[in-house]
């Protein structure tokens, strides 16, 4: 992309994040992110018939007068593995980006808005 932009190859070192601002490019981790939590939105509101993927999501029930936010109950894992299944990283991903949101009330567009204005607070 730089070089049909610029004519050049880009130097060694240099910064991709100046040229995905300037395309308008959004980076594989965000995209990553959004589809994940697209996913989950999902399969909890049932748009995703799969009731072995909704039996492998704990959720977490608090007791009553509890001040505990997360939605998803997060199993602590030893390895890499595990917390790097997908189910578990979007369940987290949930947990720590969006937290004034409501999976189970709000639209998809209001969740997907929640992890942009997160992620742009945490730039």
């Amino acid at each position: 992309m730089y070089f049909r932009c610029y004519g050049q190859y880009p130097s060694r070192g240099f910064d991709h994040s100046i040229l995905t601002d300037s395309l308008g490019i959004e980076l594989l981790k965000l995209r990553r992110e959004r589809f994940g939590l697209t996913f989950l939105f999902k399969i909890l509101q049932n748009s995703i018939d799969s009731p072995f993927l909704l039996s492998k999501i704990n959720i977490r029930v608090p007791r009553p007068g509890l001040r505990r936010n997360n939605t998803f109950y997060v199993t602590y894992s030893r390895s890499n593995v595990m917390s790097r299944s997908p189910i578990n990283f979007i369940c987290n991903l949930y947990d720590v980006c969006c937290g004034r949101c409501d999976i189970y009330f709000d639209r998809l567009a209001v969740i997907l808005a929640c992890h942009s204005e997160q992620r742009i607070g945490m730039s």
